[in-house]
């Protein structure tokens, strides 16, 4: 593909790890380095290139550059990389270690996926090297914009070929664990950023209330008017005693409140009596704490478990596990919904 115009020479350069091809002249029109695998082919010569065409030295013009891919990436290798200058274009093909386990692990797909392309070989490849890749970096490498690459990552994941960790456009995708498996890999722990945020979260597990403000002492609500004890340690503790009838309870209102307010009906009905203790609200990071203790278990934690400890309902138990399946703490074993268990992932805390 080089430009006769230059009398310069194409240049080979074989090195133990790489090989490198230098012709001269630029990239033909409108094709860089960045979407030379989506452009339209063009032709230096088509009167050069019909005649190779003939004689047979070429199979067909424009899938050059798709073949090198798939045959690079089939068999473990790195994609090839393209190096270009205005006078001169360098390709760079490089030999690292023959992976054997990727070579049978593409070839399966191959024979189960009918739909397995040359855009989903290179995402494979990708997360194999870099363990985990954002959207705009894994459409980076497929050339194409993030927003029409979600198909091709939604048919992988379907595909149990990976995962998605994450919502939007923090979304991070990694080798599924049966991918890993079948790559020789260890089960993929949880990244640095998951972890921290763990930490972070576990850290604030014990609820602390915010300082309160200061205001003139003869407005402001005092509890002990209504036999209440301060807020301590996440514990408000009542009084056995009946609530105060509502005339009480009406010459005891601020007057920051508008004096039209309607006043508090009378009690007729026996008076009502707490409990001593009134446990406060759990914040979602003690929530998400007796998770994962629950989930180390040999048996894991299931929705109904969630519901019983936390004291919640079905969708919120639900919304629960599905945030921290996505945060990378817990993996989701099983199809219905009676089923399906999560168990802790090894490295989260």
């Amino acid at each position: 593909h080089r430009d006769y115009r230059p009398r310069d020479v194409v240049q080979i350069h074989h090195y133990p790890d790489r090989l490198e091809i230098q012709n001269p002249g630029g990239l033909a029109g409108g094709i860089t380095s960045d979407n030379i695998l989506r452009h339209q082919p063009k032709r230096r010569n088509p009167l050069l290139a019909e005649a190779l065409m003939r004689l047979g030295y070429v199979e067909q013009a424009g899938v050059g550059v798709d073949k090198m891919y798939q045959l690079l990436l089939r068999h473990g290798k790195e994609p090839p990389e393209y190096l270009s200058y205005p006078d001169s274009v360098c390709l760079t093909i490089r030999n690292p270690q023959f992976d054997v386990d990727f070579v049978r692990l593409v070839a399966r797909k191959q024979e189960e996926m009918q739909t397995f392309s040359l855009d989903m070989l290179i995402v494979l490849a990708q997360l194999k090297r870099e363990g985990e890749s954002e959207r705009e970096r894994i459409a980076t490498a497929l050339q194409l914009p993030a927003d029409r690459i979600l198909r091709i990552l939604t048919m992988m994941e379907e595909a149990n070929l990976i995962e998605r960790f994450g919502r939007g456009k923090d979304s991070l995708y990694a080798l599924s664990e049966s991918s890993r498996a079948a790559l020789g890999l260890r089960r993929r722990a949880t990244g640095g950023a998951n972890l921290g945020a763990l930490q972070a979260a576990l850290s604030r597990a014990t609820h602390t209330l915010p300082p309160i403000p200061e205001e003139d002492p003869s407005s402001a609500y005092n509890p002990s008017d209504y036999g209440a004890k301060p807020y301590s340690k996440g514990v408000i503790d009542l009084p056995l005693s009946p609530l105060p009838t509502a005339k009480r309870k009406t010459q005891k209102i601020p007057q920051k409140i508008p004096q039209a307010a309607p006043a508090l009906p009378k009690v007729s009905t026996p008076p009502l009596t707490l409990p001593t203790v009134l446990l406060a609200p759990r914040s979602k990071a003690e929530q998400q704490t007796i998770i994962l203790n629950l989930a180390e278990r040999p048996q894991g934690v299931c929705n109904a478990d969630v519901r019983h400890a936390l004291d919640l309902n079905s969708a919120l138990a639900s919304r629960l596990l599905r945030g921290m399946c996505q945060l990378g703490w817990l993996r989701k074993e099983g199809a219905s919904p009676r089923a399906t268990r999560y168990y802790w992932l090894e490295g989260t805390h």
